[in-house]
């Protein structure tokens, strides 16, 4: 665990460090990146310093070849790192189980920028090996938010982004706090071969819901809702989705479609009908290539079939 190179002081020792790994690192002979080794048997985990240089800490386990069994004492699963928290108190522990902050001070700010920004946290997966056959799936991140039997709650969310621009106009900055925004950016590549028996989904909303929703408003009960939620200084946004081709991309052929013709996605197909009963309504959209807005008429009464 490493070891303490001080003085006593009032036959105490004061103490530098929580855990030093200099002590076996000089007697072993190890470098940056190398590591003391905690028990395992073949799929043992090493932890030590980072870098010579930039520092941190490492902490590797190479060889992950064998899937943890129940009876291990675990619940299937092979990891490198598991932390694991069991609050007993009567509060919300708001803070996780993992808590990670970064924070640049007022005195460092930067004076040039190759285009990334601060990362907080990264995560990333790779795979290498060509496999032959389709055995292997890769996640980059699995957020998973059960209660179990006997429980409740006033709310479970699988996952919170958010963004909060509290800046200042400042000195160095042309006239606003923030030049570019966004919540959430989600991006697809696909540069090898997806089949046409396969999936190519940018983004996937998923409803496995097999209990009782008594929401009784359209906006309770929506699977994806648009909000606006505070009085913007410069009035509304002008649309509320906006479709958008960039570069050399080939779009989409249709803004909409819907698996089937039953009504069951809000889709009625009618063959020739005739229009019935009076528009009560329009939606509005504009043609940005145009300059022109547009209205689709709602009308209050189905039309004939």
């Amino acid at each position: 665990m490493g070891v303490y190179r001080g003085a006593y002081v009032d036959g105490r020792i004061t103490g530098q460090h929580g855990i030093d790994f200099s002590w076996a690192e000089a007697k072993l002979g190890l470098g940056a990146g190398k590591t003391v080794k905690f028990r395992g048997s073949s799929e043992y985990a090493t932890m030590g310093y980072y870098h010579a240089t930039v520092g941190g800490i490492l902490i590797q386990q190479t060889a992950m070849t064998v899937k943890e069994t129940v009876a291990d004492g675990g619940d299937g699963g092979s990891r490198v790192l598991q932390l694991k928290g069991y609050p007993t108190g009567v509060v919300e522990i708001d803070k996780g189980v993992l808590n990670v902050k970064m924070i640049r001070q007022p005195g460092y700010p930067c004076t040039s920028w190759g285009g990334a920004p601060d990362t907080a946290g990264r995560i990333e997966v790779y795979n290498y090996a060509p496999h032959t056959t389709a055995k292997l799936g890769i996640r980059g991140l699995y957020v998973y938010a059960r209660q179990y039997t006997g429980g409740n709650c006033s709310n479970i969310y699988g996952a919170e982004v958010s963004t909060d621009d509290r800046g200042s106009y400042g000195a160095g900055t042309p006239g606003h706090s923030v030049a570019d925004m966004r919540s959430l950016i989600v991006t697809f590549r696909a540069n090898g071969v997806i089949p046409a028996a396969g999936t190519a989904n940018v983004l996937h909303v998923q409803d496995n819901s097999q209990g009782s929703i008594q929401c009784n408003t359209y906006a309770g009960s929506a699977m994806v809702k648009i909000e606006s939620a505070q009085v913007i200084a410069t009035g509304a946004r002008l649309t509320g989705v906006h479709f958008h081709t960039s570069g050399s991309g080939s779009g989409w052929t249709n803004a909409f479609s819907f698996q089937t013709a039953t009504g069951k996605e809000g889709f009625t197909a009618i063959a020739d009908g005739d229009h019935q009963g009076k528009v009560n309504g329009y939606i509005k959209i504009y043609d940005v290539a145009t300059a022109q807005t547009l209205y689709i008429n709602c009308y209050d009464t189905v039309p004939s079939t």
